[in-house]
């Protein structure tokens, strides 16, 4: 039989999705942190902090979206926790732009067995601005002798 001391749970964290893809007319992209352990019940029977902030690539805070730098506090048996980072709609037709998410854990962790597995996530901003593009039909000029140039479509 195991003496209670020494088991224990380790707790892997991170953010939950590679790359998180949101067009720039929906507001807000959503980036969740999640914890599993062996436990599915409760991953962990106790409260943790996790620090999160973003970082200008090409997408700059605050033109694109709002920069954030919060903790996160899961309380116990919480397997995951999301944050809505505001995206900033404009009117410029513009490129795919780009910020990342960063993770970071509190000093604390190591002594409750966390570790810290997928840390960063990119957001790709895509533009909702249309390109408009102006057809015209063939257009000729006829010039006849003493008068003056007439335009025809």
């Amino acid at each position: 039989m195991f003496h209670p001391l020494f088991c224990f749970k380790v707790a892997l964290l991170g953010i939950t999705r590679n790359n998180i893809n949101v067009a720039e007319d929906v507001g807000h992209a959503q980036v969740c942190v999640a914890v599993e352990t062996s436990s599915m019940e409760c991953p962990l029977d106790y409260p943790f902090d996790v620090q999160v902030r973003t970082i200008d690539y090409s997408a700059v805070s605050p033109d694109n979206f709002t920069a954030q730098k919060m903790t996160l506090t899961f309380p116990p048996c919480t397997p995951s926790l999301c944050v809505n980072i505001t995206i900033n709609d404009d009117s410029t037709l513009e490129k795919e732009e780009v910020f990342n998410v960063l993770l970071d854990l509190d000093g604390g962790a190591s002594e409750h067995n966390i570790t810290l597995v997928k840390n960063k996530t990119m957001v790709v901003i895509m533009d909702n601005d249309v390109d408009v593009v102006l057809e015209l039909e063939s257009v000729f000029v006829e010039v006849f002798e003493d008068e003056d140039a007439s335009l025809c479509a």
